[in-house]
């Protein structure tokens, strides 16, 4: 089996060989170690970060009807404090997961390509300016698009999973 063709019909849809071989080669793309945080950051800065962060980006997803649903600081903050944790299989597997959460939540892929990714970089980058020396602000501005990146692309293959089994009569 291709796993790169079976890929196609789906990361969810695929068993955790398969799955470990994809994430093994995405964390090789964007040069992450499987065991260290994907935001190196010291806790008192990760958490203090991590609350700004959510504070721009809630004030932002508020205006928006299509981003409502995800304006919470206290979610954003916890969002935002897995980036401490590393880029583990267990760890993508839960951002899949969270994509069929989110879609039952009624936040779509569309707002979160168009507006949640491009809102979270720019959030993040001034959050970072705001409230960390300059060398972590940096590492933030280097690391931060890539992680939040692959998660955000994780959540949404779990969000089209779930819609596609939705579509499949033959599914139970």
């Amino acid at each position: 089996m291709n796993v790169y063709t079976e890929l196609l019909k789906g990361l969810g849809n695929l068993g955790a060989e398969h799955r470990r071989e994809i994430y093994d080669d995405l964390r090789a793309a964007l040069n992450l170690d499987k065991d260290e945080p994907m935001m190196p950051l010291p806790a008192s800065e990760l958490a203090v970060w991590s609350r700004r962060c959510a504070e721009i980006l809630a004030e932002v997803l508020a205006r928006r009807q299509g981003t409502r649903v995800v304006a919470d600081v206290a979610m954003l903050e916890a969002r935002y404090l897995e980036y401490g944790k590393p880029p583990s299989d267990a760890f993508l597997d839960s951002q899949l997961a969270l994509g069929a959460a989110v879609r039952s939540a009624g936040l779509s892929g569309l707002y979160i390509h168009a507006v949640l990714n491009p809102v979270a970089l720019v959030s993040a980058r001034r959050a970072a300016r705001e409230v960390l020396p300059p060398a972590l602000a940096a590492l933030v501005e280097d690391r931060y698009p890539a992680v939040m990146m692959l998660r955000h692309a994780l959540c949404q293959e779990g969000a089209l999973g779930t819609a596609a089994m939705e579509r499949d009569p033959h599914r139970g």
